[in-house]
Parts: C-alpha cells; structure tokens; sequence
C-alpha cells in the first residue's frame, strides 16, 4: 500500500511519484445531569476565507479559533492533545476547485514554476471533494493532507515542508488507528502499513534538511529539531543513529534542560525497546 492510497476519488489515483524524498461566537451546550459545559467540536470552528494563489477561487474552510483548543499534552513524536478538538485535522488547507492543497503556514507561497506545475500534474486530473459539512472526519483530514503532500512534491518544496506534512499525516493516521475498534480489519493493517510508510518519510525529509535549510526549521530550534527526528529514528528501529542525536543534545550545554530531560527519557526508551526486542528474537 502507498502512502497516497485512498485518492481515487479526487481523480490523483494516478500518481506515480517514485520518492517523496529525493536529490464567530462559540455556541456551548450543557450537560443537565452534571452542570458542565460541553463543547462540540464545531464550537471550536469558525470559516475561514482564503483565495487559491493557483486559481484564484475564494473559498471557506473551518478553522480553530484563536484560544479556544486547551493544549493537555504532547506524545514523543511531538504530536500535540486538545481537549475536545484534534486541531491538526483542520491544518491543511484545499481550494476544491483545483485541487492545490498546503499546510497553512505554507499555503499563499507559491513561485511561477511551481504553480505551472501544479496546474499540469495536479488540477488537470483533481475532482472536487464532496461536502464535508462542518467539522472533517479524520478520513476527511487524511485525504486532504495526502493532497497536500502531493502538492508539495510536485512542486519540489523544500525537504522540510514535505517531511512536516508526512509527520502530520502520521499523527491523523494514529489518531484514527486509535478509535477504530476492530484491530485485526484490512483497513487497520492497511492504515498501519500507512503510517509507518509516513514516518519513514518524515524522518529522510528531516534528515535532508538537517543539511540544506538553516533553523529554525518548521519554526523548531535546533536542538527540539534534533529530538524530532531522534524520536523518529526510534520509531522506525534506528537506534543507533536515535542514540547518536541524543547525545548531541545532552552535551550541548545551550539546550535548555526540558529538551535534555526529554532526550534522557527517550534514551532510556530505547533501551527498553533493545531488551523487548532481544526477548522476542529469543522465543
């Protein structure tokens, strides 16, 4: 399975790169038995109005308004948890009517060449999703971030930008693979095969740029940078090279000590994940 599997429907089914990787006022319900005030998800959304720098549509998304998600955690990975919301879900941005897609930040920076080319590889073949309604699905997330990865190969975007994306996509495919119930389903080893397949991606795109751009990268510091893809490397069972990262941030006498602890705490993970590793080649 590809990573860009499940984009038949938007007419990209055909893509056939070989490498991504190569040289509003909220309404609030209550809860009667308890007093609380619950939030549904559309609380947290407003509509948003962008115009394609590809075609010049305007269009409106559902965006998360400014201070209402509550940060309550963030996994090693870095993928950061909400209360009530998922806000990566609504990161990347689609015009409907062409079918150019980009990470927010990155979503009106576009040069001549490559808006050339997403009009012949990209909105030649794109149609248009159906309507989503409110708030996306996280199949609705996912398909719209795999466009936006496509996008971004097809026009060369920097290594950075193309490994960020993967990196969200890994974190809607957790997401989802973490609410479906039937764990042994096609579609759960199909998404699993996915999201390893992203990770793997995020981590050669991060490496690249560890050469070729300058920090901050994907507005991380060096040494959070560096925790990243060690934390990656990890992940895929790369730990001599996640080793190596680790101790780059642990001597570094500029990198503040949250991140060391972090290093620390992933240092030692590798070693459990080394003696889980030998007991299961000794059974």
């Amino acid at each position: 399975m590809s990573i860009f599997s499940g984009l038949g429907a938007v007419g990209l089914d055909s893509f056939k790169e070989k490498s991504i990787f190569e040289e509003e006022k909220a309404t609030v319900a209550k809860d009667e038995l308890s007093g609380l005030q619950i939030m549904e998800e559309k609380d947290f959304l407003f509509e948003k109005s962008y115009t394609c720098p590809v075609c010049d549509s305007k269009f409106k998304v559902p965006a998360i308004r400014a201070g209402k998600a509550k940060l309550i955690g963030q996994d090693a990975d870095l993928r950061p948890r909400y209360e009530g919301i998922d806000p990566i879900k609504y990161d990347a941005i689609l015009c409907n009517n062409c079918g150019f897609a980009a990470i927010s930040r990155g979503f009106t920076n576009m040069t001549t060449l490559q808006m050339r080319n997403i009009k012949e590889k990209v909105c030649s073949n794109f149609r248009p999703l159906p309507e989503s309604g409110e708030t996306y699905s996280y199949d609705d997330a996912i398909i719209r971030h795999k466009i936006a990865l496509i996008c971004s190969v097809v026009k060369n975007a920097k290594a950075s930008e193309r490994a960020y994306t993967c990196l969200k996509i890994s974190w809607l495919l957790k997401s989802k693979l973490e609410i479906m119930d039937n764990k042994k389903s096609a579609e759960y080893k199909e998404l699993e095969q996915q999201l390893k397949e992203s990770v793997q991606n995020a981590y050669d795109g991060f490496q690249q740029a560890f050469s070729k751009e300058s920090f901050p990268i994907c507005g991380m510091e060096e040494m959070a940078y560096t925790y990243l893809v060690a934390e990656l490397a990890r992940d895929l069972g790369k730990y001599e090279e996640a080793t190596r990262l680790i101790g780059r941030i642990i001597i570094n006498p500029n990198a503040n000590q949250r991140i060391k602890e972090k290093a620390i705490d992933l240092k030692e993970r590798i070693k459990e994940d080394l003696v889980k590793d030998l007991a299961a080649e000794q059974k």
